[in-house]
């Protein structure tokens, strides 16, 4: 048998696989190991326990689906209107296939909140840290606060209603986020 090399990352993205095609109960050494064609010593090689595993796949997909994003939006001349329309473009682009694993880590993810406090307490700090850098657009952008954060959480809605719906075949979040951003931004315009 041809030996295989895995990294903490190899086992983190399977991790994340098995979390998005069975839920949290799927994350198992045995399993994972099985899919990755190694043995479970592979695993603890990496990692002490599936608690540790776990953690990791949360960091990974904070790591990716927030601060990523935001890295990728930021506009170093213009953190309002600009920097909102480059999020709505690279969030968009991210989760706008229906296989997308990114979309599918997302909903598994908030899934497995619902079940788990200490998974739930992170998923809200990534939920307020998304909310919160939204928000901060719209304020540039010039709205008040308190109708920057009421905008802030109509757009995160809708784009979490979006990407299911994508996901479903019924939406195309690539091309409805940035015209409700645009929505959005019109409304300080008309004042």
């Amino acid at each position: 048998m041809k030996k295989i090399n895995l990294t903490p990352k190899d086992w983190v993205n399977a991790g994340l696989k098995a979390l998005r095609n069975g839920g949290p109960h799927a994350v198992k050494v045995e399993s994972i190991a099985k899919t990755l064609g190694v043995s479970k010593g592979s695993f603890y090689w990496h990692f002490s326990t599936v608690s540790d595993l776990e953690v990791a796949m949360l960091k990974h997909w904070s790591d990716s689906a927030t601060t990523g994003i935001i890295k990728q939006s930021e506009d170093g001349r213009d953190k309002g209107k600009q920097t909102l329309q480059n999020l709505a473009r690279v969030t968009s682009t991210y989760l706008s296939h229906q296989s997308s694993a990114a979309s599918r880590n997302d909903a598994a993810i908030r899934e497995w909140a619902r079940y788990n406090s200490n998974v739930a307490k992170i998923v809200k700090s990534v939920e307020e840290r998304r909310l919160n850098f939204v928000s901060n657009g719209f304020e540039h952008a010039g709205f008040e606060p308190s109708e920057a954060r009421r905008l802030a959480k109509a757009l995160y809605a809708a784009l979490i209603g979006l990407d299911h719906l994508t996901r479903l075949g019924l939406a195309e979040i690539d091309q409805e986020l940035p015209k409700l951003l645009e929505n959005f931004l019109a409304i300080k315009a008309d004042k």
